[in-house]
């Protein structure tokens, strides 16, 4: 009977300790996100030097609801050092990106959504360009970074889109196979975007793209189905973005 019972004590133990390792793994896992949304507002307190990323957001703030379901749904981030604020859908965690000068930006964040639905369009990743940041990347290819073989906004875009966007104008632009490319531009949520939908009839990423002063802003978007890119619009009336 003794036995029995040691037994079932050790077998509390083990459990015990499995699930406090458990827990420890999903604290260290989740410390880098930037949404949490028990909180109203949270300092981010990151170590970022050994990164070179002097971009990163230094708090997030989230709205708590006040009677209208869509509010107790947004989560703001707030980027002081690009002087950009974002609201976004507050099913989505967000985490900066930590690769660096990825695609010729200065500060990229990834998002996923807390459950995710096949059926629904997803945020997938903003981007930020400031001018100077896609002339390091370019001139950095194959010094500094990896060149990169994908698409990349380089100076003739940035310029070429800014003008148009000012001017509330399609931009066009031929890719590397002669093909021209259109990137049409389209009011959404009180804000006019470059939408480009990528690849062939089969890929299922948008790309939208807006400017606030001098910085280009590439937002990504995934969506069930070519056919269903409208989704990506509905998306998109969700997340705004404005000068501090």
């Amino acid at each position: 009977m003794k036995n029995h019972i040691d037994s079932n004590f050790a077998i509390s133990i083990l459990v015990l300790v499995a699930a406090c390792v458990g827990f420890a793994f999903w604290l260290n896992a989740s410390q880098d996100d930037f949404s949490l949304s028990n909180d109203s507002v949270v300092q981010i307190k990151k170590d970022i030097t050994d990164r070179g990323d002097a971009s990163a957001p230094e708090k997030v703030d989230v709205p708590q609801g006040s009677g209208d379901p869509s509010s107790a749904m947004k989560k703001k981030l707030i980027v002081e050092d690009l002087g950009i604020e974002i609201l976004y859908p507050g099913e989505y965690n967000g985490s900066t990106n930590t690769e660096k000068n990825r695609r010729g930006s200065s500060l990229s964040y990834d998002f996923r959504p807390i459950s995710y639905d096949r059926h629904k369009a997803t945020l997938n990743e903003i981007q930020f360009f400031p001018e100077d940041s896609i002339k390091q990347f370019t001139s950095d290819c194959g010094v500094e970074l990896p060149c990169f073989f994908g698409d990349f906004p380089d100076l003739d875009r940035y310029h070429g889109q800014q003008k148009a966007f000012l001017n509330k104008k399609d931009y066009f632009e031929e890719d590397n196979e002669g093909n021209l490319q259109t990137f049409s531009i389209q009011e959404l949520n009180g804000r006019y975007f470059f939408v480009n939908y990528i690849g062939h009839l089969n890929e299922k990423s948008i790309e939208y793209t807006t400017y606030i002063g001098d910085k280009k802003i590439d937002i990504w978007i995934d969506v069930p189905s070519h056919d269903r890119r409208d989704l990506g619009d509905e998306l998109m009336e969700q997340i705004s973005f404005s000068k501090l």
